[in-house]
């Protein structure tokens, strides 16, 4: 349950420590790879067998999922989590049926107590294994000690919560998004703890960090890429099925504008190729050096090309682009146009490495992969995560200026080129996304079999 909050502890020392040859430390541990620490976390054993009480039938589920709830199970009881935005957002002028319970999950924990004996019997746990590193440069000092003894609290707390709305409202199955984050990895555990089933679905591309430890006993991923991956991780696979995405199922892809609304709307020539360039959400300083590196690239292309370059920022990201913006050949995208109706129009999609990419995919669009250097993040960036893209080859692959500026005058002049680009998109497609039959058919279909 500490995981995620230790991570971001240890993470300055990390990468202070990553001037260090990794072969040097390799001898020193016994973990060499992404699903060896898999076989250190182990679940709790069963404490009380609840899945075969013929009293529960409720599903439980963030409100993330409550187009897959109304679609599927109308009237059926249904126990909707809100802990974060997009659960807020999903609940926005929407009608409940009398069967839906909402349950504001971080109002509850803050406002749960934990017993002095308990409080007293974990922290005397947690002494007793800090007191076996009090001359470790991280774990002996004072700030950790306070800070993992807050942590501490805050998990049992969670842990309390979720246990006692699992045992309350007869929950029988539980689908979530998140395996690291609250309240994904507690539900995990606590349904390990009560033989319930716990059915993780993916809602965006992953990294080791968002999966790892994994506990769930399905994994609904997008396609046989991902399948791949998390048999590499360790995760059992016959726990893993491909189901699609139903994140992408859920959204409306029908445009609203005609292409020549969309370019008057933002003064883009009729003439010009529209590429529109995804944004990501890195850490700050990274972020400005991956803008300050790839905008001449752009700037290039405005130039001398026929080609409109359309930045779409994601919410989260502070990158300033502003200075960047040359009258309607380098724009700005308005927070009001959404994101499918801009792939909508969009002749092409270049990222670095988003979700968006197997998005403008479903739109047919080629991809145009960017690949500027970007330094070494704990979090942000790792073990390549930023170049699977590229390693997929899911179109043009593009490091420096130079090559962008070539790759932008074949899309101008090459008809075949344009059509090559596309084909490696659906191509990539069809190795991400399970196509072979609606997400959600495949979901309810796994849930149904534990409602019988």
């Amino acid at each position: 349950m500490m995981f995620t909050s230790f991570q971001s502890i240890i993470s300055p020392v990390v990468e202070k420590r990553m001037t260090k040859p990794t072969k040097s430390l390799i001898s020193q541990y016994k973990i060499h790879s992404t699903k060896d620490p898999m076989k250190y976390f182990t679940p709790p054993r069963v404490a009380k067998n609840l899945l075969n009480d013929t009293e529960r039938n409720a599903i439980m589920m963030p409100a993330a999922f409550l187009t897959f709830a109304l679609k599927k199970y109308p009237n059926h009881p249904v126990i909707l989590t809100i802990s974060n935005k997009m659960d807020e957002d999903s609940l926005k002028n929407r009608h409940l049926p009398k069967n839906y319970k909402t349950i504001q999950l971080q109002n509850i924990t803050n406002n749960t107590k934990i017993s002095a004996q308990s409080r007293k019997k974990y922290k005397s746990a947690v002494k007793k294994v800090l007191n076996k590193h009090r001359k470790h440069e991280i774990f002996g000092s004072t700030s950790f000690r306070k800070r993992i003894f807050g942590i501490m609290l805050v998990s049992m707390k969670i842990i309390k919560v979720l246990e006692e709305l699992i045992l309350k409202h007869n929950i029988k199955v539980i689908l979530g998004l998140d395996l690291v984050g609250f309240p994904g990895k507690a539900l995990s555990i606590l349904c390990q703890k009560y033989n319930l089933p716990f059915i993780w679905v993916q809602y965006w591309l992953l990294t080791d960090a968002s999966i790892l430890p994994a506990f769930a006993t399905h994994y609904c991923v997008w396609g046989d890429n991902y399948k791949r991956w998390m048999e590499n991780k360790g995760i059992d696979s016959g726990r893993i099925r491909t189901v699609g995405s139903l994140r992408f199922e859920n959204e409306n892809r029908k445009p609203r504008l005609t292409r020549d609304n969309f370019n008057n709307r933002l003064n883009i020539p009729k003439e010009n190729i529209i590429i529109t360039f995804a944004t990501q959400n890195f850490s700050q300083p990274i972020s400005e050096k991956v803008i300050a590196d790839i905008m001449p690239w752009f700037e290039s292309v405005a130039e001398n090309l026929p080609i409109t370059i359309l930045i779409k920022t994601r919410p989260k990201d502070r990158a300033y682009y502003l200075s960047y913006v040359q009258s309607n050949k380098i724009i700005l995208s308005p927070p009001s146009l959404d994101l499918y109706e801009i792939l909508h129009h969009s002749d092409f999609l270049m990222t670095i490495s988003s979700t968006t990419a197997i998005e403008a995919t479903l739109f047919n669009k080629g991809i145009i992969v960017l690949q500027p250097k970007i330094d070494y993040h704990y979090r942000k960036n790792y073990n390549g995560y930023h170049r699977h893209l590229a390693n997929a080859r899911a179109g043009a692959i593009v490091r420096n200026k130079k090559v962008f500026y070539r790759t932008m005058k074949k899309i101008v002049k090459y008809n075949r080129y344009r059509a090559k680009l596309i084909e490696h998109g659906q191509t990539l497609l069809n190795q991400s996304l399970d196509l072979s039959a609606p997400p959600s058919d495949q979901i309810s279909q796994l849930v149904n079999t534990y409602l019988k």
